[in-house]
Formats: structure tokens, C-alpha cells, sequence
């Protein structure tokens, strides 16, 4: 999950590509420029921010659906 996250972001993602290309952004409503720096990501976008925990429960049905363990 993201949210208002501009500043570390990019350097997040770059980190984590070193170890895997599945990845899954939840943008909790960001209203920064997270969301221009996410493109090209697998990305869920919440139109506002509904919290850490509503951007995981995102997240898990996001992976229930597609299959994964």
C-alpha cells in the first residue's frame, strides 16, 4: 500500500524489481505525484484513502482472485 508516498517510492520499487517483477501497488488515494511515479506498475487505485488496513484487505483480494498462495 501507498499513499502520499512521492518521495520514496521510486527507489521502493527499484529495490524490490531486484528480487521480483510481480508486484502489486495499492494506491490508497495518494493526492501527491505517486500515482504519475507508479505507472506501468500493477496498480489498484482507491479513489480516497481508506486506510493501511482497507489497502491490504485490496491487496489480499487482489491475490484471492488471481490465484495466488
Amino acid at each position: 500500500p501507498v499513499y502520499n508516498e512521492e518521495q520514496s517510492i521510486v527507489s521502493v520499487l527499484k529495490e524490490t524489481h531486484k528480487y521480483t517483477q510481480d508486484v502489486l501497488v495499492v494506491n490508497d488515494g495518494s493526492t501527491d505525484d505517486t500515482a504519475s511515479l507508479i505507472a506501468g506498475e500493477n496498480v489498484i487505485t482507491h479513489d480516497f484513502n481508506i486506510g493501511y488496513g482497507g489497502a491490504i484487505n485490496t491487496a489480499f483480494r487482489y491475490a484471492q482472485n488471481h490465484k495466488y498462495d
